[in-house]
């Protein structure tokens, strides 16, 4: 149940303000975030593909080597860790959207992904 509605964000600030990663990790353009009860869902859209790869290795280069994460988990299809809160951060690339699920230990974020319509351009 959606909680506390959908917020548009344009920019690094708009998402740090949504959730407080340490710099524009993610090179954001655009996106919504989608608060729900136990879980919050970010979608980051880019111009192309290769774009989003490259915010997206970005990225997952910056939480593997941060200290502010722990349990940093690299798999194929996504990237996991947690923050200092115990908030868990999953993120995937999906052709020009990289999508990430902030939760707790019971969320599910492989369902709450695998739930959202995208436009087409294929889940990877």
């Amino acid at each position: 149940m959606l909680t506390n509605g959908v917020t548009y964000v344009r920019g690094g600030l708009a998402l740090s303000n949504q959730y407080p990663f340490a710099e524009d990790v993610f090179r954001v353009r655009e996106g919504v975030v989608g608060r729900y009860e136990d879980h919050t869902v970010i979608v980051l859209e880019y111009a192309r593909a290769d774009s989003a790869t490259v915010a997206y290795e970005n990225a997952r280069t910056h939480f593997r080597s941060s200290t502010r994460y722990v349990e940093f988990q690299d798999r194929d299809a996504f990237f996991e860790c947690r923050d200092s809160r115990g908030t868990k951060i999953w993120t995937t690339l999906d052709s020009v959207w990289i999508v990430i699920v902030l939760g707790g230990s019971e969320t599910r974020p492989e369902l709450v992904y695998e739930s959202l319509a995208l436009p087409s351009g294929g889940r990877r």
